[in-house]
């Protein structure tokens, strides 16, 4: 058992373990589980952020049930009013597990470095390849520093390279601090487009999993699907993405002579259409539940034929487009 991530958690929100309370015992017990079991930062704070889409659904008023099995599938959250309407699956759009080992590794370097009694301002430039970031031994690094820093006094462009993926600069002296100052490496952003958009070359992202990962269970069981996704700021993304991934984009297209849409600036005509979005290409996924910005959004499936839209589901239906909707651009 690995308590020291919920120690941690806990530690910055103290009432945490409260806000479990509003759930049945079963499920409440269930998620300590997992809290409990998970040894990575990442793992960890997804299953917080399966944690806030319980919460809302108990607000609606829903009777859930967390990680209830179907066929040897567990999906995160299963939806009741009077029958089983929806199967819910959470993924937490951030850094990924790699992603999140770097930025942990980085935050450690510049702490250590920053008690380091020098009135410099340093800048590292970190780069990621070649080296294994599980034995990687920090105190061997910052002590090769401490040594480069007391050989004598620093003048501005002054580098040292440590260990082939780690430079530090002198970017700056005689600061009005007793400690060093650090800087960079700026990696708080960390799109990358493919999390979302599934490319045909490239294997299946974790968004589609989950569209592929329940379809036989949707159809023999006739339920609402809806993938549950909470947005890191982290991640570069925001509700706009999924807009237009999902619901579609509007679309300029340039026919040189064509007189159906003129564009003053190009002087060039052409016409414009609607590019469908992806719930067209995946009829059995409802809708796309957003956490962004501590706000919920819902993006209901257009499909009339789809699930959702059936006068059994309307209580779910009413109760999911309650929420914020965001509009496309």
């Amino acid at each position: 058992m690995n308590d020291s991530l919920l120690n941690l958690y806990c530690s910055y929100h103290p009432e945490f373990l409260e806000t479990l309370e509003v759930f049945s015992e079963r499920n409440k017990k269930r998620i300590l589980k997992n809290l409990n079991t998970q040894n990575t930062k990442s793992n960890f704070l997804s299953t917080i952020a399966e944690i806030r889409f319980g919460e809302l659904f108990t607000k609606l008023n829903f009777e859930i049930e967390y990680e209830k099995k179907y066929k040897k599938q567990t999906p995160d959250w299963s939806l009741f009013s009077n029958n089983l309407n929806a199967i819910c699956e959470v993924y937490r759009l951030g850094k990924s597990e790699k992603d999140q080992k770097y930025s942990d590794l980085e935050n450690e370097i510049k702490e250590a470095l920053g008690k380091l009694k020098y009135n410099y301002f340093i800048k590292i430039n970190f780069f990621e390849n070649g080296f294994d970031i599980e034995n990687l031994d920090t105190t061997l690094l910052i002590t090769e520093v401490k040594e480069w820093l007391c050989k004598s006094d620093k003048k501005i462009g002054d580098k040292i390279l440590v260990n082939t993926n780690f430079e530090f600069e002198i970017i700056k002296i005689n600061t009005n601090v007793n400690h060093l100052c650090i800087i960079g490496p700026a990696k708080s952003i960390d799109y990358k487009p493919f999390k979302l958009k599934q490319l045909e070359h490239l294997n299946d992202n974790e968004i589609t999993k989950k569209l592929k990962k329940y379809n036989k269970i949707i159809s023999e069981e006739n339920l609402a699907f809806i993938i549950c996704i909470s947005i890191d700021f982290v991640s570069g993304f925001d509700i706009t993405d999924f807009t237009e991934y999902f619901l579609g984009m509007g679309v300029e297209n340039i026919d040189y002579g064509n007189t159906l849409y003129y564009n003053e600036e190009f002087k060039q005509c052409g016409s414009t259409w609607t590019e469908l979005g992806e719930f067209y290409n995946n009829p059995q996924l409802s809708g796309i539940l957003i956490l962004y910005n501590n706000s919920f959004t819902f993006l209901i499936n257009p499909n009339r034929n789809q699930i959702i839209h059936k006068n059994e589901n309307n209580l779910l239906k009413e109760k999911l487009l309650s929420l914020k909707i965001s509009e496309t651009k």
